[in-house]
């Protein structure tokens, strides 16, 4: 198991990791774009999203040096999306169209898959963490969402919460402060 300030360096090295390169990746049609080193998640914009959230609520547990260069590698992002803005809403569409996809066939699953294996959905869970950042940022200007995103999200949330059971928190508790239960509610239970 790792400590907490080993998971923050390794979630700020990622994020810093794939910010370097997120400006080659809009330029492919790429939705999933591999990192050339081992072990690493795959780039993609929600994937930058969503730690570049949880790493800004968690700044206060990062060292100094960390904290700084949190800030940089978020400027850095912020000038590659202001940079491409329409390439990066066409891809951030792309990625929540694909995103859709696997939440569908993972809920899906759920059923045989979280009687068989409890961190099924704890490993699964992120995809639709994934879908809120990219959402949360395609809300605000200059980029624009798709209005039959949210519809499609709350449907989809629906038929989860139809289905819910309330519960502890199912990532490390290194992250349970970035992700309250109100915002996150479907990071806190499992289901039936």
């Amino acid at each position: 198991m790792h400590s907490e300030r080993e998971l923050l360096n390794r979630d700020l090295y990622v994020f810093e990791t794939m910010v370097s390169q997120l400006g080659t990746y809009l330029s492919s049609e790429d939705t999933f774009w591999e990192l050339q080193e081992p072990g690493m998640p795959k780039l993609t914009i929600g994937g930058c999203l969503m730690r570049r959230d949880r790493l800004q609520t968690l700044h206060g547990k990062l060292t100094p040096p960390a904290a700084e260069q949190l800030q940089q590698i978020v400027g850095q992002l912020g000038a590659v999306m202001m940079e491409n803005v329409v390439r990066f809403e066409q891809r951030a569409h792309q990625e929540l169209h694909a995103r859709f996809g696997e939440w569908v066939r993972c809920l899906g699953k759920l059923s045989q898959h979280v009687a068989e294996d409890a961190g099924y959905y704890a490993d699964k869970v992120d995809i639709r963490v994934v879908i809120g950042a990219l959402v949360d940022q395609m809300q605000h200007t200059p980029f624009q969402l798709a209005p039959q995103i949210l519809t499609e999200l709350h449907t989809l949330d629906n038929n989860l919460r139809n289905r819910w059971q309330p519960d502890g928190f199912v990532w490390v508790a290194t992250w349970q402060a970035a992700y309250p239960r109100d915002g996150f509610w479907y990071l806190y239970g499992l289901p039936r």
